[in-house]
């Protein structure tokens, strides 16, 4: 078992775009202060591993784009007049499924008191499956799950989606040299990253790659 726990503190400067843009800029900003402190644990035994992360990040003040004020119609960039906090939980489990296949799972909790999480989901899952077909040639098969987020407008909930992707690779006789097949979005699942803004559907890569 291992004990893993981390503080830090950051100070970041606003930039010169920030503070001197002709539309949105603010001479008056502060720099942003932050705290961070992780805490963890990882337990091992044969050949699985299971880690458990929690952490907690206090900003005050932190740099925004503010909502817009009298002479700047669109916002400005402004100091959060709130003290702001993100916090989650990150648990990963390495294991092994059968007796050459490999596996991870990776799961993400992530929450905030008056910050910004447009874009990210409060629960995240990702997977990965490791198949050795022999020595030369090997599988995977990779998985992801991201949950309802808000979108960049600050009002639109996207919906939640899953994404596969399966990878093949064949290693030639030849030193250096590698076959490759990625089919991404497996099943042509349709999602919203953006709203308005098209995502890839189903879509096939293949080729070789040589190193020299």
């Amino acid at each position: 078992m291992k004990i893993l726990s981390s503080y830090s503190k950051a100070f970041i400067a606003p930039g010169l775009y920030q503070l001197y843009d002709p539309f949105y800029g603010n001479d008056d900003l502060m720099p942003e202060n932050n705290l961070s402190f992780e805490f963890g644990s990882e337990f091992r035994s044969n050949q699985n591993t299971f880690s458990a992360v929690y952490f907690n990040r206090k900003e005050d003040p932190t740099l925004i784009f503010g909502p817009p004020v009298e002479g700047y119609l669109y916002g400005r960039y402004s100091n959060s007049d709130k003290e702001i906090y993100y916090r989650g939980m990150e648990l990963a489990y390495d294991f092994q499924l059968f007796d050459s296949v490999k596996a991870r799972l990776n799961y993400i909790f992530t929450e905030t008191t008056n910050g910004d999480l447009r874009g990210i989901p409060k629960h995240a899952i990702n997977g990965v499956m490791d198949f050795p077909l022999s020595d030369q040639t090997n599988i995977n098969l990779l998985g992801q799950y991201s949950g309802e987020r808000i979108a960049n407008d600050s009002k639109t909930l996207l919906e939640a989606y899953s994404l596969f992707t399966f990878q093949l690779n064949h290693e030639l006789k030849k030193p250096n040299a590698n076959l490759f097949l990625s089919v991404y979005n497996l099943f042509d699942t349709e999602y919203i990253i953006i709203p308005q803004y098209a995502t890839r559907g189903r879509n096939i890569l293949t080729g070789i790659s040589i190193q020299f």
